[in-house]
């Protein structure tokens, strides 16, 4: 078997793969769907709630286990048009103001017969 190897100017990423399924989410309108439930951010806001959880989503799916991983998928990601990664700082910020209080309720404890 031979195998060609072609000099490409193009940029390449270790989590090339990433991409297609941004694609697929894009494609079946997940982004939009995201914008409706939450609705729109401010107008001067660089990055949307889907381009917060998609590249939340993605960074996990890539191995990023903080919010400070995000800055590794950031740079492998800059300058591709499909993605818009913001800053660890304002993932934390935006997911933050998506918070909601916790409530905890408790039960009878039930006891079961084997």
């Amino acid at each position: 078997m031979i195998k060609k190897i072609i000099k490409s100017d193009k940029k390449i990423t270790p989590w090339g793969g990433i991409f297609f399924v941004i694609d697929l989410l894009k494609r079946k309108g997940i982004d939009k769907l995201i914008d409706s439930e939450l609705g729109q951010r401010a107008k001067q806001a660089k990055f949307s709630f889907s381009d917060i959880i998609t590249s939340w989503m993605c960074a996990n799916l890539c191995g990023a286990e903080r919010l400070e991983d995000v800055h590794h998928f950031r740079r492998h990601t800059k300058g591709v048009s499909v993605l818009n990664v913001p800053s660890s700082d304002t993932l934390s910020r935006i997911m933050r103001s998506l918070a909601s209080k916790s409530y905890t309720t408790s039960s009878k404890k039930k006891e079961f017969q084997q």
